[in-house]
């Protein structure tokens, strides 16, 4: 498995401390999936950094951040990887490193509930594709919960199937092939940490 889930890293009192700090912050960039606030996990003297270095450390030991964001999520994002290929190819994400030493994507949940799943795949690309030979037989993914993924999310082969959690992190290789659930229908708002390091 390359994706893994690191259960009760924080507590809950830090998990609403790191709410309370990023709903005090502006609004960085908004988009039709997202309004996304600056993670400025780079500067030592920074609240990101201050709570999250120790943890991530735990996990990972010595590691360079390259890029994230705090997220507001109003729509699920469909089958895609987080490689600095494809990060370039947006323009819009800015990074701060090209040494690759883990190349991982770190999600921290910061909302739970039914609703809110990401689903890893067995998949690695530099690409927001999806090659054939990665279409097998029928997966356990329930298709209404990934209609905005198109039908080949069925057939693809699962790494992680990840309901959220409150405390945990789930990491996974970042040109790994990877799902939201479509949450809208529970009419909530996915809020969460996303850092790539790399």
């Amino acid at each position: 498995m390359s994706s893994k889930v690191y259960s009760n890293i924080f507590s809950r009192n830090e998990i609403d401390s790191i709410v309370k700090f990023y709903e005090s912050k502006e609004v960085a960039a908004e988009d039709h999936w997202s309004k996304n606030k600056n993670l400025e996990y780079q500067i030592t003297d920074d609240f990101s950094h201050q709570i999250l270095n120790p943890k991530i450390n735990e996990i990972l030991g010595e590691h360079e951040f390259d890029t994230g964001a705090y997220k507001e999520c109003i729509r699920p994002y469909a089958t895609h990887v987080d490689t600095y290929e494809q990060h370039k190819a947006s323009g819009t994400i800015v990074t701060f490193s090209s040494i690759k030493k883990h190349n991982k994507a770190l999600l921290i949940p910061l909302v739970d509930g039914p609703g809110f799943k990401t689903v890893t795949f067995k998949c690695y690309s530099d690409k927001n594709i999806i090659k054939p030979e990665w279409l097998q037989n029928k997966n356990t993914l329930n298709p209404n919960e990934f209609k905005h993924c198109g039908n080949e999310i069925t057939r693809l082969p699962v790494d992680i199937e990840y309901s959220w959690r409150l405390g945990d992190i789930l990491t996974w290789n970042r040109d790994q092939l990877h799902a939201s659930a479509d949450f809208t229908q529970f009419g909530v708002t996915k809020k969460f940490l996303i850092l790539f390091i790399a």
